[in-house]
């Protein structure tokens, strides 16, 4: 998913009443772990998860939160990753 139709399906969500918790809150681009943990728990449920994980996936974003991830579940994620490829 590109940025153009992340952002329309961010706004027709809104626009229908739903509530995107990042939106507005800056704890999902914080440095701060704690600050990251707890936007990442406000992930769940969110309507826009999956087109946040569909837009993560094709365009990585280095940091912030992003469809329930911290940066360092994000690093975990790839060292496992390495670790199944080496393995």
């Amino acid at each position: 998913m590109d940025h153009d139709r992340f952002m329309a399906k961010l706004t027709d969500l809104r626009e229908a009443g739903e509530r995107i918790p990042c939106v507005g809150d800056d704890r999902w681009i914080s440095d701060d772990r704690q600050a990251q943990a707890e936007a990442a728990q406000k992930c769940a449920g969110c309507p826009a998860l999956a087109a946040c994980g569909s837009y993560f996936e094709r365009w990585p974003e280095p940091g912030g939160v992003w469809a329930g991830l911290t940066e360092r579940a994000r690093d975990g994620r790839a060292v496992g990753r390495r670790k199944k490829v080496a393995g």
